[in-house]
């Protein structure tokens, strides 16, 4: 009752002490309660709290039919306070898997949420292996094997371009 009334704090102590009450053996209570103790830290910008009690509640999950898709999308958000894109992004994306396996099972429409999108959208953006560099970009240190790709298909597709607008003379028109 603490949280629907606003009081945040109060609602993790009652969650803890919900936890320490709970027998280990029924795990589905003790996700819901991991993963709602997990929500008053997201509100408490507490985001280290918040990745504890999901993953707990993820691994808590595992054995079960369906992970634990709440969860994994405040667990995403977590991950996205601190600044981490590409785990936030792994969640984000197993969470919308989930939902889409739990509706087409159900023989509903399984769209993607509002939320999750955007949350989506803004993930690729910031996670730098779905961006292109830009012009001029040079990759410091010894590049990886991507990296090596990258350069030699951006150096095709330039060659490309001045064969097509003429700035390389073919060699046996001479």
């Amino acid at each position: 009752m603490s949280f629907r009334a606003g009081n945040i704090e109060k609602a993790v102590i009652e969650y803890s002490k919900a936890l320490d009450l709970c027998p280990l053996k029924m795990r589905r209570e003790r996700v819901v309660v991991y993963s709602n103790r997990a929500q008053c830290y997201l509100l408490m910008k507490n985001p280290e709290a918040a990745i504890s009690d999901t993953t707990r509640a993820l691994c808590l999950s595992s054995g079960a039919a369906r992970i634990h898709g709440k969860s994994l999308w405040r667990r995403s958000q977590a991950y996205e306070m601190q600044g981490l894109a590409r785990e936030s992004l792994m969640d984000c994306l197993e969470f919308v898997n989930g939902r889409r396996l739990k509706y087409s099972e159900q023989g509903k429409d399984g769209r993607i949420p509002n939320y999750a999108a955007r949350m989506i959208s803004m993930q690729f953006s910031a996670t730098w292996m779905y961006n292109i560099p830009e012009e001029g970009f040079s990759f410091s240190g010894k590049p990886t094997v991507v990296e090596e790709k990258f350069t030699e298909r951006r150096r095709k597709v330039k060659r490309e371009r001045r064969i097509e607008e003429g700035a390389i003379v073919n060699a046996n028109a001479r």
